[in-house]
């Protein structure tokens, strides 16, 4: 990442946001991500290995999204420049039929699972490489 393309947000908790994603993605290669407040008062997301920013204090990653408010839902939901896999999730939640998501409430559908049984139907592991549909059963489905 050149200088010139640092990724730069006013917000806090957005910065966080790209950089854990930016993470996740990038995880089969190790590179990670994190966020750094600049001298002009925002953030900044650069890879942690980034010589200019050697030995500066990174923001905590969340760990998990388990506690997040319905105050940082809205926030999120409402942000004109949404993040690409917060504007997807929203997307996939939009268009679902409303009686569709009062039943998963009302049932407790556990989504965990039923996108760990897809993930185990398309045979990939945990790092999206093709390992085979028994292989995949075991790393998704125990």
């Amino acid at each position: 990442m050149e200088m010139e393309k640092l990724i730069r947000y006013s917000s806090r908790q957005k910065a966080l946001d790209h950089a854990l994603w930016l993470t996740f993605i990038h995880r089969v290669k190790g590179q990670k991500y994190g966020a750094i407040l600049s001298i002009e008062g925002d953030y900044l997301v650069v890879p942690i290995d980034h010589p200019t920013f050697e030995g500066e204090p990174f923001e905590q990653l969340p760990v998990s999204y388990s506690n997040i408010s319905f105050t940082d839902i809205g926030q999120i939901r409402q942000d004109a420049e949404q993040l690409s896999h917060w504007e997807e999730l929203w997307g996939a939640f939009s268009v679902m039929d409303g009686q569709l998501l009062r039943f998963i409430l009302e049932y407790r559908v556990d989504l965990e699972k039923l996108i760990r049984y897809e993930l185990a139907a398309r045979g990939h592991d945990k790092d999206g490489k093709w390992c085979g549909f028994e292989k995949a059963a075991e790393i998704w489905l125990t």
